[in-house]
């Protein structure tokens, strides 16, 4: 098993967990962080033979779709209630 596996799971599974358990927010913004940050690492280990160029793409093109449809979710300031 590569050690890049080694190290990139338990990272993201304990970066899940925080997400799931934490409750301040900037301790779930922590969890999410190393979530993906262990996602990525297994998606290195586990598509060795896909061009790096392509990985970051998807990878660009994935936190873009994800940015859009936080921006769809969150109310306008004029529309939030105080």
């Amino acid at each position: 098993m590569s050690l890049l596996a080694q190290i990139a799971g338990p990272v993201g599974c304990a970066g899940l967990a925080l997400l799931l358990v934490a409750a301040r927010r900037d301790l779930r913004m922590v969890g999410l962080a190393a979530w993906g940050v262990g996602l990525g690492g297994l998606a290195l280990y586990l598509v060795p033979d896909v061009e790096r160029t392509a990985l970051v793409a998807g990878a660009v093109a994935g936190l873009v779709l994800a940015a859009a449809g936080a921006w769809l979710t969150v109310p306008p300031k004029c529309c939030t209630m105080a």
